[in-house]
């Protein structure tokens, strides 16, 4: 049987030509004004979903990065009020010490018994500290404060014995953290009851407030000396928690140094295995482009002079 063909599909074939060298140049055009040669799923199904693969993970790999600097940021500000709680520690200390001087007046004493108050204050302070969002020393308890107690509303007159405490910890033991690489999450804060305790279980505050207890005249009992040696006791272990406390913070800003190189290796590797899988080949895209528009000029000539025929003087 023989197919007999109509000026309509002769004509009908010569646009379908056209349009579809048009097409065909225009994807190329985008591929080449993109920079890549897979524009939708379906231009090459397996390497496309091979690069949605991939392009997840270094999503990964790039929010712990981020995580990373989010880290640093506040693990540098809690190193700085350690610094801080630290300096403030070895001044306090610095007073005991001088306050040990058994032939200073009372008057010398209040005088010292006023700066460990504004001391004292200071230190609430820096514990009670926030990252402009969460409370740094709560634990995982990010949105309560985690010390409360006045120096002044604890009766600094009487001398805190065994048990009680010059503040309350409303906070608790977690650190938060955050996953900085694969398989490896940091602590960004520490607890306030690692940081301002003693080994013995007493608060710094609580040491403080029994060194202004004695200045002011209602110590323990045991004799002003040694009151003053047990101050300097206490503030020997309140200064080796925070100074502990310091150096973990240092440990994990170290280790985030090393953690930063290796998540940008995969981030950089999995953007060039992208890139090899999507990236247009210019050379190869230029060629293509100049054959298809030889093709499209073709077509449109043929198109031409079939058009021309008599045959379709008629349509």
């Amino acid at each position: 049987m023989v197919m007999r063909i109509s000026t309509s599909m002769i004509f009908d074939a010569g646009v379908s030509a056209i349009n579809a060298q048009t097409a065909a140049m225009l994807h190329t055009q985008q591929q080449l004004s993109t920079g890549r040669r897979i524009l939708k799923p379906s231009d090459d199904p397996v390497d496309a979903s091979r690069a949605l693969v991939i392009s997840q993970s270094r999503d990964v790999a790039q929010q712990q990065s981020d995580n990373q600097k989010t880290t640093e940021s506040m693990l540098k500000l809690e190193e700085n009020y350690l610094a801080n709680a630290d300096e403030l520690l070895v001044r306090v200390r610095e007073l005991a010490v001088q306050a040990g001087n058994t032939t200073w007046s009372a008057s010398d004493r209040r005088t010292i018994a006023a700066e460990v108050r504004g001391r004292y204050d200071q230190l609430l302070g820096i514990a009670n500290a926030q990252d402009g969002n969460e409370y740094i020393f709560s634990g995982y308890k990010g949105d309560t404060e985690p010390f409360s107690g006045a120096l002044g509303s604890v009766g600094a007159q009487t001398f805190l014995g065994v048990g009680a405490e010059a503040v309350t910890y409303s906070g608790d033991d977690g650190q938060r953290k955050l996953q900085v690489a694969p398989g490896r999450q940091l602590a960004v804060n520490d607890a306030g009851s690692e940081v301002f305790y003693t080994s013995g279980g007493s608060s710094v505050f609580k040491v403080l407030a029994n060194f202004v207890s004695v200045l002011e005249g209602s110590g323990s009992g045991n004799g002003y000396s040694t009151d003053i040696a047990d101050i300097i006791t206490g503030l020997d272990s309140s200064q080796e928690s925070v100074v502990n406390a310091r150096s973990t913070v240092g440990t994990r800003m170290s280790e985030l140094t090393s953690l930063s190189a290796i998540v940008e290796e995969l981030i950089l590797g999995y953007s060039k295995a992208i890139s090899t899988i999507q990236d247009v080949d210019y050379a190869q895209a230029i060629s293509s482009l100049e054959r298809q528009q030889t093709g499209l000029e073709a077509a449109q000539k043929s198109f031409l002079r079939i058009s021309q025929l008599s045959m379709f003087n008629y349509i």
